[in-house]
C-alpha cells in the first residue's frame, strides 16, 4: 500500500509547474501514493494563493487541499536555501509536510529540469485540461474583437529590472504599434493584486483596450489564451502555461536572469515553436512591433 505523503509547493502557477513536472516520476520512484499538496505562502487580501491551487487542481496525480503554509514557519535561512539550490528540488520536512518540491533555484540559476536531479524524470507532456476555445469568455471576446492579442505585464518589485530597460512609455507605444499593424484588439489580463500596479493602469489608461485584470478564473484565462492570436508581455506563469494551451508566447526577459533561464522554464518541444523570447536590455519599440507582426504572420 502507497503512502500518501504531505507535499508543500511554491506558490506561483510558473514555480508550481516546475514542480509539477517532476512530479509524477518523484512519486513513483519514492513509492507514494497521490500526495495531499499544500502551497507556501503568506496569505493576501486578494486570495492570490488560489490561482495557484486553481493550477494544481487541473492535474489528477495530486491532492490539492486547498490550504496555504504561511512562509513565516520556517526559517529565512531555508527559503534562501531552498531558492538558491542548483543541485536538488526536492527538500524533506519542511512545516509539518514531509516534502517541499520548488526547482525556482536551479531554473533561476540557468540549470534545466534534466540537468537537477537527473534521477527524477521530467515529464514535459502533461496537457493542460482547463480552458477552452468554447469557454464563454473566450466566444465572447471572438463576436466582438475577432483577433486578440492577451497582454501581461507588471511593474513593481522584480519588475523595476524590465521596466528599467523598456519602460511603460514603450510599452504603451509598442502595443499600440502592434494593435494598428495586426488589426487585433489588445486585452491585458492579471490578478485582482494586479489592478494596484500604477505601471499597469498607466497602460490600461493610456491603451484602447479590453481590461480583464482580475476579471477571470484560472479556466476562463485558459479559454481566453486559448482564442488569442498571441500572448505578449513579461515573464510569469501565464506566459509559461500559454503555450501549453498552443497559443504562441513572446516572453521579454531582462539580464537578471541567466540566458538559459529564459528557454528553461517552458517544455523544449515550445521553444521557438510556440514559445520566444526577447531580452529588454536595448529592445525598441520598433524591434518588438516587427516581431511580433512577424511571429503573428
Amino acid at each position: 500500500m502507497f503512502i500518501a505523503p504531505k507535499i508543500l509547493l511554491p506558490p506561483g502557477i510558473g514555480d508550481v509547474y516546475w514542480s509539477l513536472v517532476k512530479m509524477e516520476s518523484f512519486l513513483k520512484k519514492k513509492e507514494l501514493g497521490k500526495p495531499d499538496v499544500y502551497v507556501a505562502c503568506r496569505p493576501d487580501k486578494f486570495g492570490s494563493e488560489n490561482r495557484a491551487f486553481d493550477f494544481i487542481e487541473q492535474f489528477p496525480f495530486v491532492n490539492s487541499t486547498r490550504t496555504v503554509l504561511n512562509n513565516d514557519l520556517a526559517p529565512d535561512e531555508f527559503w534562501t536555501h531552498a531558492y538558491t539550490q542548483k543541485e536538488t528540488g526536492i527538500f524533506k520536512d519542511v512545516i509539518g509536510c514531509d516534502y517541499f518540491v520548488a526547482y525556482n533555484g536551479s531554473i533561476n540559476a540557468g540549470r534545466s529540469l534534466e540537468e537537477t536531479d537527473p534521477e527524477i524524470a521530467c515529464n514535459w507532456d502533461t496537457v493542460l485540461p482547463g480552458g477552452s476555445t468554447r469557454s464563454p469568455i473566450a466566444q465572447k471576446m471572438w463576436t466582438r474583437y475577432t483577433k486578440y492579442i492577451v497582454y501581461h505585464f507588471g511593474t513593481r518589485g522584480t519588475y523595476r529590472y524590465w521596466t528599467d530597460d523598456f519602460s511603460v512609455n514603450q510599452i504603451v507605444q509598442s502595443i499600440k504599434e502592434i494593435s494598428k499593424n495586426t488589426e487585433t484588439t489588445p486585452i491585458l489580463v492579471g490578478g485582482e493584486w494586479d489592478r494596484e500596479d500604477p505601471g499597469l493602469l498607466q497602460i490600461r489608461d493610456s491603451v484602447p483596450c479590453v481590461d480583464m485584470m482580475g476579471k477571470t478564473s484560472f479556466k476562463e484565462i485558459c479559454g481566453l489564451i486559448r482564442g488569442a492570436e498571441m500572448v505578449v508581455g513579461f515573464p510569469s506563469g501565464l506566459s509559461m502555461i500559454s503555450p501549453m494551451l498552443g497559443t504562441k508566447t513572446l516572453s521579454l526577459w531582462s539580464n537578471l536572469y541567466p540566458r538559459r533561464t529564459r528557454w528553461n522554464v517552458v517544455a523544449p518541444q515550445f521553444r521557438n515553436k510556440l514559445y520566444f523570447v526577447n531580452k529588454t536590455r536595448g529592445l525598441s519599440i520598433n524591434y518588438l512591433v516587427e516581431r511580433v507582426v512577424a511571429l503573428n504572420g
